[in-house]
């Protein structure tokens, strides 16, 4: 059994954009999943096309 490995997608209505909010909740999803689940690595993938997200 090799480590613990996991797959997280989001996605935001219009009306929440530009407010911070899935910084904050990947954030606290990413933390979560260091700490109890033990996942040594994070991968991120991100839409170009999408400009509010950070560089």
């Amino acid at each position: 059994m090799g480590p613990p490995k996991a797959e997280l997608a989001d996605l935001l209505s219009a009306e929440g954009e530009g407010q911070g909010l899935m910084q904050e909740a990947l954030q606290a999803v990413v933390a979560w999943a260091i700490q109890q689940l033990g996942l040594a690595r994070i991968y991120c993938q991100l839409r170009p096309e999408n400009e509010l997200a950070p560089s």
